[in-house]
């Protein structure tokens, strides 16, 4: 796919990720709106979820010939499309967390879930959908022959989806009843997006040029320590072109920690990777190095209008005050005053929509944990694509990795195995 191809094919998939509730069955859960539209009663019964439907629905859609649904969207037909990204639509339309159910899906019979009628609605926003985002491609999307291509980029594609769906129902974007055009909503709804991303902590926060390790701890550039000669090294270390990683091993108090977040900033600044993540083994492990964080955390990025989210993420953070007194008020969402923008005070902030949800916690500019909030990205359990999703943006550090056993090991070497097909880059730390 190219370059000017990605943002298109990937907005017309998120798209079409609730293409399920076209049908009778799902909006017949709410039986008075639909009287009030329809005239009548529901007929159907809802037998499958709506990620699901999407799926059956679209599968109608491409078997039916007689619909032209665009002729820009790949080299071949929309059948073709299906097959050469078929990991891509089930990561958009399995956007609750678990891809779909394919067993559940081919076993109902489709006329016990949707109509003709339902049928035609969603062929036609198919239609918009692909003319809004894709009409203005130089050239069709190829398709893929080796279906691996799809099952790789899927996983950043269903946790982008998932993240994308939160934002959304967040009570940010307001609900809209006016009929009006596919395109005049989208502007409408990117002006709200914008604002949208920096009260979420999402922004893009630009990485400081200035790297070294003097450059990011006060100490250091005072005159008051002396960088050792680990902390020498890797401040001038070469770097390769990715996926990287680095070993790095001293005796306790040999000055690790700040080596690696040294060597993560300038992997930041050379374009691999948005922000940090530290993974340590123990709850108690992770709050002393929280507070070793805040204090350096915000040189790691240039003063701009919005300052990077620093989130603490275990199981009992709740208990921590020092990360509770960062985290915005409750009403940000709903007054959408970004308690993240100002530069007056270098103390650490946390938007409070990041710290609302632990499985949002990867996806902070900086964060601190236990390493099993990274480890849960790799095991079949709901929304872990999104944990993945958030590691696959930022520079993994994993603490004392002598202390893990033989299963935490091999769950690591998984969570490795699949950041560096993401392009993650990692260092892991050992006594």
């Amino acid at each position: 796919i190219e370059q000017d191809q990605v943002i298109p094919f990937i907005s017309f998939l998120l798209a079409i990720h609730d293409l399920g509730k076209f049908s009778e069955s799902f909006q017949g859960m709410v039986r008075d709106l639909f009287l009030q539209i329809h005239g009548r009663e529901p007929g159907l019964c809802n037998q499958l979820h709506h990620s699901n439907l999407g799926v059956k629905i679209f599968e109608n859609i491409i078997e039916r010939s007689d619909l032209d649904l665009t002729d820009r969207l790949c080299e071949g037909d929309y059948h073709e499309f299906y097959f050469g990204y078929n990991f891509c639509l089930n990561a958009s339309f399995g956007h609750h967390g678990m891809p779909p159910d394919m067993g559940k899906i081919n076993y109902t019979p489709f006329h016990l879930v949707c109509t003709d009628d339902d049928i035609s609605a969603a062929s036609e926003f198919l239609q918009k959908s692909a003319s809004l985002f894709l009409s203005n491609l130089n050239s069709s999307i190829p398709i893929q022959n080796d279906e691996s291509v799809s099952a790789h980029i899927s996983w950043l594609i269903a946790g982008l989806v998932i993240i994308s769906d939160w934002i959304g129902s967040s009570g940010i974007f307001p609900f809209n009843n006016e009929r009006m055009p596919l395109d005049v909503y989208w502007k409408k709804a990117v002006n709200i997006a914008e604002c949208a991303l920096p009260v979420c902590g999402l922004s893009d926060y630009l990485v400081s040029p200035s790297t070294g390790i003097r450059s990011l701890f006060p100490g250091f550039f005072a005159g008051e320590r002396v960088p050792s000669p680990l902390q020498e090294k890797v401040s001038i270390l070469g770097l390769g072109t990715g996926p990287h990683l680095f070993f790095i091993e001293e005796s306790t108090g040999g000055g690790k920690t700040e080596a690696a977040v040294t060597l993560a900033h300038r992997l930041m600044a050379d374009g691999h990777g948005e922000g940090i993540f530290v993974g340590l083994p123990t709850m108690a492990t992770a709050n002393a190095m929280y507070e070793r964080m805040k204090d350096c955390y915000q040189h790691l990025y240039c003063q701009g209008e919005n300052r990077p989210s620093l989130i603490l993420a275990h199981g009992s953070r709740h208990l921590s005050d020092s990360f509770l007194q960062t985290i915005g008020p409750p009403d940000t969402l709903l007054t959408g005053v970004d308690y993240l923008q100002g530069e007056e005070s270098g103390e650490a902030v946390c938007a409070r929509w990041l710290a609302d949800h632990k499985k949002l916690s990867l996806l902070a500019s900086i964060g601190v944990g236990t390493i099993d909030q990274g480890l849960i990205g790799v095991l079949p359990v709901k929304h872990q694509s999104l944990r993945l999703f958030g590691i696959a943006r930022n520079i993994l550090i994993v603490d004392e990795v002598h202390a893990y056993d033989r299963f935490m090991n091999r769950l690591l070497r998984s969570l490795l195995t699949f950041h560096a097909a993401l392009g993650g880059s990692a260092i892991l730390l050992s006594a």
